[in-house]
């Protein structure tokens, strides 16, 4: 009888740890494997168009994005199996397991059906004739009643639109009597209001004027800045051609794209026009994202003082 108990408990334990090793894995592979993406942009006088693709383990898991023609297409492929394709075998597995499921009928129920069938109906199952039937077989009515019948309706239709009348006089005054109570009460709620923003927007100043705030905007760019350049595209080749109604911002532009220039100005070609507004390009990117490095970021925000405070007097604002 042990033996067999500490059997079970073995099979109990090799399925807990198989379990186990697959849910570890699984972490592994979001932290440490990359999600791959490349992308093309092409725009002339044509018009725009655009491929991008995203890949996951192996090309496992993809996603093609393509825009053309104003419209944007979307394909999921899974082991290299489409979407649609793999919906289908499981809806196909579906109606198979629901055919099984479906039995006979069962003969009880055939039963029953046959005897109601084969029931007679009572004799007295023909229904009386209702009030109505009734009045119009016992004859017709007097012209006298037809007459005063006429008549009651014109005097009601006077008399519900005099009721009418006064109810509307009644309405009326009850709202000019009341009108200054509303007009002060409606003063007193704009004022109370007026208050209260004016006690938020002091409470904001005054936070965004904080040490804890700076401290915690100079950790929220570094932490920006390094994962802009982590999972930032690692090559990028093409041309762009661009030029802007105002010389002077064809300039500035110019001058925030020379920042990159150390990084990909072997592989993108730029030309800016300062005499016309033209934008056509030829691009092609592609890069990698470890989640590793976005945990890693997340982490840092989590244990960072000044992120702490800034979360808990957002949190006691709102209570």
């Amino acid at each position: 009888m042990l033996h067999i108990i500490l059997g079970i408990l073995k099979v109990i334990a090799i399925i807990l740890g198989i379990l186990v090793g697959l849910v570890l894995l699984l972490l592994l592979s979001l932290l440490l494997v990359p999600l791959r993406y490349q992308g093309k942009l092409q725009k002339d006088g044509n018009g725009v168009a655009g491929r991008g693709k995203i890949t996951w383990l192996a090309h496992g898991l993809s996603v093609l994005i393509l825009y053309e023609h104003g419209e944007f297409r979307i394909k999921l492929r899974i082991l290299g199996i489409p979407a649609e394709r793999v919906k289908g075998l499981v809806t196909r597995l579906g109606k198979i397991r629901f055919r099984r499921k479906k039995t006979q009928p069962d003969t009880k129920k055939q039963l029953k059906t046959a005897s109601s069938e084969g029931m007679e109906l009572p004799y007295n199952t023909l229904e009386e004739p209702n009030q109505e039937e009734k009045e119009s077989l016992q004859g017709g009515r007097s012209v006298q009643e037809a007459l005063e019948e006429k008549d009651i309706p014109a005097k009601e239709g006077k008399k519900n639109k005099f009721t009418a009348l006064l109810a509307k006089l009644k309405g009326i005054l009850y709202k000019l009597l009341h009108l200054p109570g509303k007009i002060l009460a409606a003063v007193r709620n704009i004022y109370s209001t007026t208050g209260e923003i004016y006690g938020r927007m002091k409470v904001f100043l005054e936070l965004i004027k904080s040490e804890e705030f700076l401290g915690a905007r100079t950790l929220l760019w570094e932490q920006l800045r390094t994962l802009l350049r982590r999972l930032g595209p690692t090559k990028i080749k093409g041309t762009l051609s661009y030029g802007f109604d105002d010389p002077a911002l064809t300039g500035q532009v110019l001058a925030g794209l020379s920042l990159f220039y150390p990084k990909y100005g072997d592989r993108l070609r730029i030309y800016p026009y300062f005499d016309r507004k033209i934008l056509e390009t030829d691009l092609y990117l592609r890069g990698r994202i470890y989640g590793v490095h976005l945990l890693a970021a997340a982490w840092k925000l989590y244990r960072d003082s000044n992120i702490k405070y800034m979360i808990k007097r957002c949190k006691h604002k709102e209570e």
